[in-house]
């Protein structure tokens, strides 16, 4: 238990540490974080088949969909002059208070 709560802090303590400077947009956090989330729910809705996960699954998509709205509205994105070795410019953002 003790491993698990020093796990969530640290998850915790990674999406809040960039939260009012700018950085840089990387795969984890815009990518994989989401994909693994989409592939757990699927597993979880398909071994664990009682009627009400569905609508729970549902209720919380939606307030995802929400929340994610809310977010849009602080968010920052500079685009700067530093360039990617495909030659694409590097864009850095900055989430902003509503993230808390």
């Amino acid at each position: 238990m003790t491993l698990l709560i020093i796990f969530c802090l640290l998850i915790l303590y990674n999406f809040i540490k960039g939260t009012f400077q700018f950085e840089s947009m990387t795969k984890t956090s815009f990518i994989i974080i989401p994909i693994y989330a989409l592939i757990m729910t699927i597993i979880s809705i398909f071994t664990e088949q009682q009627e009400w996960h569905l609508l729970v699954t549902i209720v919380l998509i939606l307030i995802g969909i929400m929340l994610g709205w809310f977010q849009t509205f602080s968010v920052r994105i500079v685009k700067t002059a530093k360039k990617d070795k495909y030659g694409n410019h590097i864009f850095k953002y900055r989430r902003g208070w509503a993230y808390l």
